[in-house]
C-alpha cells in the first residue's frame, strides 16, 4: 500500500514546530500492513494518500491506500469500535485517556485504491456513518478529507492481515439499503463552514450559529411571519365540489404514544436510515408543493419537521446534515408535478350545480397547475423561453396551454426577441 510517511519519530504528540518538521519529512512510500504498524507504534506520522511533489494540498492529490477515521474523545473504547466496522490497522492516539474519554484511529482498506479526493471524501463519509450507525461512536468531521496528516502512538497497533475491509459495492450497496437515494453528505462540520452553498445571509442559519435551540428558532421566525409547507398552495374546505384524496400529499407524524406514555416509533423509524429517508423526502415534497421556495424557507421548514415530527434524541438529524442537503433539494432538476392527481368529489354538490365529475377534476388541476406555474415564470424572458425552463423544471405543458394560463391571471406578454 502507498502512503506519505514521515521517518520521524515521538513518544508524544508533536507540538509547535515539531509539526512543521513532520509535515515537511512525509515522503510517498509504498509499505506492507505490518510495516506501516510498525512505523505508526514507533511514532512515525502518516498520510493514507500521496502528493505531487510532497506538497500536501488538495490540487496535489494523486491518490489513497487507505481511508483513515479519527475518533476524539469518544465513551466507547477502541475494542467496541472494531467489533462494529471492519478494520486493517487500529490504535490508540498519544491522548488517549488524557480526559478519562477514549481517542484512536482506524485504517481501512478498499479492494481497490482512491483516485480522486472525492472518492476518498464518499468512501469515508459512507466507513463515518456506518460506524456511527451500527456502534454509536461519532467521527471527527475532518477525516473525511484525503489529505489530513495523523501522528503515530507510544502505544499497541492492532492489525488484520485481511486483504481488504470493503469493497467499493459493498459500501455503496450499504448507504443505498439504509439511506436510500439520499446524497452521500460531507460530515463538514458548521463551525468549520466548508459547505459553499450554505446561504449564510439566512436568519435561520445564523440562529444556528448562535446555538439556539429548534424551539427559539422557530418561535423566532414565526413572529416573523415564516410558515411550516403542510400541503399545496389551495386551501380545500369541506364544501367545495372537489378536494384532493387526505393521503395525497401527507406528512405523517413521526410517533405514536403507548398508555403509559412510552414513544412507540413507526417502522419506518425502526429501519435503519429510515428517518433520513422520510426527512429527505418530506422536504422535497415541501419543494413540490412550493417551488419558488427560498433558502431560508425550506430551512426553517427543516427545523419545524425536526422539532415537531421527528425523534431525534440520537441528534442523528444533525444540523450538518439538514444544511448539506438543503442545496440538494434545492436545486432538484423536477418539480414532478403530478397532473394525474388523486381527487374526490361532492357528487351531491356536483349534481346541485349540474358538473360533471371530469369536469371538476379538469378544473382542479388545471388551478394546481396554474399554482405551480406563476412562482417560475419570469417576465423577463419570451414566452418560449419560459416554456423551455418551466420544462426543465418538470412541468409538461403546450405553448397554448401557457398562453392560456397567462391571459387568465393578466399577466401581459413577455419581452420579444
Amino acid at each position: 500500500m502507498l502512503v506519505s510517511i514521515s521517518d520521524l519519530r515521538f513518544r508524544q504528540k508533536p507540538e509547535g514546530k515539531d509539526i512543521g518538521k513532520v509535515n515537511n519529512s512525509l515522503r510517498p512510500k509504498d509499505v506492507t500492513v505490518a510495516e506501516l504498524a510498525t512505523a505508526i507504534g514507533e511514532g512515525c506520522s502518516f498520510c493514507p494518500s500521496v502528493f505531487r511533489k510532497n506538497v500536501r494540498r488538495n490540487e496535489n492529490f494523486m491518490g489513497a491506500s487507505c481511508i483513515t477515521l479519527d475518533i476524539d474523545h469518544c465513551q466507547k473504547p477502541l475494542e467496541e469500535a472494531i467489533q462494529g466496522i471492519s478494520t486493517t490497522i487500529a490504535y490508540p492516539t498519544f491522548s488517549n485517556g488524557a480526559d478519562g474519554k477514549y481517542s484512536y484511529r482506524l485504517l481501512i482498506r478498499l479492494d481497490n485504491d482512491l483516485c480522486s479526493l472525492d472518492d476518498y471524501t464518499r468512501y469515508a463519509t459512507i466507513l463515518a456513518t456506518m460506524l456511527k450507525d451500527n456502534v454509536g461512536i461519532e467521527v471527527d468531521h475532518t477525516c473525511t478529507q484525503g489529505t489530513r496528516m495523523y501522528f503515530g502512538t507510544n502505544s499497541t497497533v492492532c492489525i488484520s492481515e485481511a486483504k481488504y475491509n470493503y469493497t467499493k459495492v459493498e459500501l455503496e450497496d450499504w448507504w443505498t439499503s439504509a439511506y436510500g437515494n439520499i446524497p452521500i453528505a460531507t460530515f463538514d462540520s458548521i463551525d468549520n463552514m466548508a459547505m459553499s452553498n450554505v446561504d449564510r445571509t439566512s436568519l435561520v442559519y445564523k440562529l444556528l450559529r448562535e446555538g439556539k435551540t429548534d424551539k427559539e428558532i422557530i418561535y423566532r421566525c414565526l413572529a416573523r411571519g415564516y410558515k411550516p409547507i403542510y400541503s399545496t398552495t389551495i386551501e380545500w374546505q369541506e364544501g367545495e365540489e372537489t378536494r384532493l384524496v387526505p393521503d395525497y400529499i401527507q406528512i405523517n407524524r413521526k410517533w405514536e404514544f403507548d398508555k403509559n406514555g412510552k414513544h412507540i416509533p413507526h417502522k419506518w423509524e425502526q429501519k435503519q436510515g429510515g428517518r433520513h429517508i422520510r426527512f429527505y423526502k418530506t422536504l422535497s415534497i415541501k419543494k413540490q408543493i412550493k417551488p419558488s421556495i427560498r433558502y431560508d424557507e425550506l430551512l426553517f421548514n427543516a427545523i419545524y419537521e425536526r422539532y415537531y415530527f421527528y425523534d431525534n434524541s440520537d441528534n442523528k438529524l444533525s444540523n450538518y446534515w439538514i444544511l448539506s442537503i438543503i442545496p440538494y433539494i434545492l436545486n432538484q432538476n423536477h418539480i414532478h408535478f403530478q397532473t394525474s392527481a388523486k381527487l374526490k368529489c361532492n357528487t351531491e354538490y356536483l349534481k346541485q350545480l349540474g358538473k360533471s365529475y371530469q369536469k371538476a377534476t379538469a378544473e382542479v388541476k388545471h388551478k394546481m397547475l396554474v399554482d405551480a406555474v406563476l412562482p417560475l415564470y419570469n417576465k423577463e424572458f419570451t414566452i418560449k423561453e419560459n416554456l423551455e425552463a418551466l420544462q426543465t423544471k418538470g412541468l409538461k405543458l403546450s405553448l397554448r396551454t401557457l398562453k392560456t394560463i397567462l391571459r387568465e391571471v393578466g399577466i401581459s406578454k413577455s419581452r420579444k426577441k
